[in-house]
């Protein structure tokens, strides 16, 4: 009642997603069951209309507004960061949901406190593993897919990296995004080895972190930016990890959470 009463008697949101991907239709009806339990209504569509700029929000995949947007503001959903428990990193990220406001990962307002709780993170089971100090043989170059939403402009941003690696005597092995290169084999094999990360925004930092690689974030919308150094030629980071986990765990839901509510009861905290 009390935010109702903030920003108009009925909040209205306009949820879309698009023709073809069954993973973003489930996502909207789930988030819609959960917003209708606090009293939003919800406009389901898989066309920008009219009606989405009578909306006090609306939620859309992976930044799919259209350029020309100047509407309400946006909850961007995505896939999930951390531990569905399949074994397989880009498995694990199907089974939760992220969600970020007005940006995505990195560059996203979580919608809640910046320190929240360990509770979500203390359920995912996961141990950080201490940080690497001069352990390995080559650097990884982690690229990104070029379709990408978040991709650099410049496909070949990394060649900077492979030359600095090269001054240095180090070898630098380039590993192109999975879906263009199914067969490369889990990503931890390849972090195994390795003594430094090299990403843009990669999600693929996350799990390069948490097994303890010095690891460069080069964007600021890598969602590991702050447990990152940022250039090549930056000291390693070797700091603390525990908030970033913490928040991390708080940036993504599973569908059940979207569809019982629990997942806008964090994220409604943006517009209070």
């Amino acid at each position: 009642q009390r935010l109702g009463a903030r920003i108009g008697d009925v909040m209205r949101a306009f949820l879309y997603f698009e023709r073809g991907k069954p993973h973003q239709l489930n996502a909207m009806r789930s988030m819609a069951m959960g917003l209708a339990r606090h009293g939003v209504h919800c406009d389901l569509s898989r066309e920008w209309t009219a009606s989405a700029l009578d909306a006090t929000f609306v939620v859309c995949w992976g930044s799919k507004v259209p350029h020309i947007w100047s509407g309400p503001k946006q909850l961007i959903l995505e896939a999930g960061y951390i531990n569905g428990r399949s074994g397989d990193y880009h498995q694990d990220r199907l089974q939760f949901i992220s969600a970020g406001w007005d940006g995505l990962h990195g560059r996203a307002d979580p919608g809640a406190p910046a320190r929240p709780p360990s509770d979500r993170w203390n359920a995912l089971d996961i141990k950080m593993e201490p940080w690497r100090h001069g352990v390995g043989d080559h650097w990884l170059i982690c690229d990104q897919h070029p379709g990408d939403t978040v991709a650099p402009g410049d496909p070949q941003w990394w060649r900077g990296a492979d030359t600095l690696a090269k001054a240095k005597g180090i070898e630098a092995i380039y590993r192109p995004h999975p879906l263009l290169a199914p067969d490369l084999g889990p990503l931890r094999d390849s972090l195994a080895k390795a003594s430094r990360c090299i990403t843009w925004s990669s999600t693929c930092a996350i799990e390069s972190v948490m097994m303890g690689v010095p690891t460069v974030a080069m964007d600021r919308g890598s969602i590991a930016w702050e447990v990152c150094s940022h250039s090549v030629s930056e000291p390693d980071f070797f700091g603390s990890r525990r908030d970033w986990g913490y928040s991390l765990a708080y940036r993504q839901w599973t569908s059940e959470e979207l569809a019982d509510g629990t997942m806008w009861e964090h994220m409604r905290y943006y517009f209070e």
